[in-house]
């Protein structure tokens, strides 16, 4: 009968429970990785040097530091090799202590070591700005000298290419070119070569001292800027021997390189072609003499 049917409630779907594929908003990140916080941590240990290597020191500050690192070591038996490690290990230290007067480096080291140990430490420390600024002179040289000796060897080369072409009078012409050319590479050699000795001083060469406390990051004043006034034993040879290359750089000898190259490249080459004459001029002279060769030469290349 209508109505007399029992009611079938219909099976309820299943249920299913879904699993977000993200975090909802507001969770709690992932902790980092082990090798996530090592890398932010050397990262900020890192900025950490680098500020404290820019940031000032008091020159008070540095030779109390300096001094302790003496003292420290004098007790292992090596105080100037832990001064020299100390110096190379933080550039602050070193750039403040050559800011500050040789008078006052001394006066205050050897009242914080003693008048013999401070006298050693100030010579110390003088000694390594020295080697530093003597560095990066040498390194500035060579550059230039390198530069030098590289044009004459491509004038040579472009001078040898074209000697076939050339009739008897020409060639002729060409090889006494060559030799001027060949002797201003040698001058040039022997330039760098004696750079690399001891037997010149900061205040030789003014202008590269001048970059090379610029590179260091040296103020101009204190201990660094004095060693570039540091006196030049052969001024007067100096001065001849830069007149003398003025001279030379002037007139010697170029006729036969500019008939030689003629006009179109004469240009070119001339200027350091007369420097390689000046260059090749050092041969049988008293060692004084030469001293104030180099420095003369040195000087006209820019140093």
């Amino acid at each position: 009968m209508p109505g007399t049917d029992p009611i079938v409630a219909a099976n309820p779907a299943p249920r299913t429970n879904h699993i977000p594929s993200s975090p909802p908003t507001g969770s709690s990140p992932q902790p980092p990785s082990a090798a996530e916080v090592r890398d932010e941590a050397t990262a900020a240990l890192t900025a950490l040097q680098h500020r404290r290597s820019r940031a000032p020191m008091s020159p008070e500050s540095a030779m109390t530091r300096i001094a302790t690192v003496f003292e420290a070591g004098q007790e292992e038996g090596h105080a100037l090799r832990s001064v020299r490690k100390a110096l190379d290990d933080n550039p602050r230290l070193l750039r403040t202590l050559a800011a500050i007067p040789e008078d006052r480096l001394l006066s205050t080291l050897r009242d914080k070591v003693g008048v013999w140990d401070g006298g050693a430490l100030a010579e110390e420390i003088k000694d390594h700005i020295r080697a530093r600024l003597i560095d990066s002179v040498r390194q500035d040289a060579f550059r230039r000298v390198d530069q030098q000796i590289g044009t004459l060897q491509r004038a040579r080369a472009e001078l040898t290419a074209r000697l076939p072409e050339m009739d008897a009078g020409e060639q002729a012409q060409a090889q006494a070119a060559l030799a001027i050319l060949d002797r201003g590479i040698e001058g040039y050699r022997g330039l760098k070569a004696r750079l690399y000795g001891n037997r010149w001083s900061l205040g030789d060469f003014q202008r590269a001292g001048e970059r090379a406390m610029l590179s260091n990051g040296f103020a101009a004043r204190g201990v660094a800027w004095e060693l570039l006034t540091e006196s030049d034993r052969t001024a007067d040879y100096a001065h001849a021997g830069e007149a003398g290359i003025h001279l030379l750089v002037d007139g010697i000898e170029l006729g036969h390189l500019a008939h030689t190259f003629g006009a179109a490249s004469v240009g070119a080459v001339l200027g350091v072609a007369a420097l390689g004459i000046a260059a090749g001029m050092y041969i049988h002279h008293a060692a004084a003499e030469i001293h104030a060769h180099d420095v003369a030469l040195g000087r006209r290349l820019g140093l």
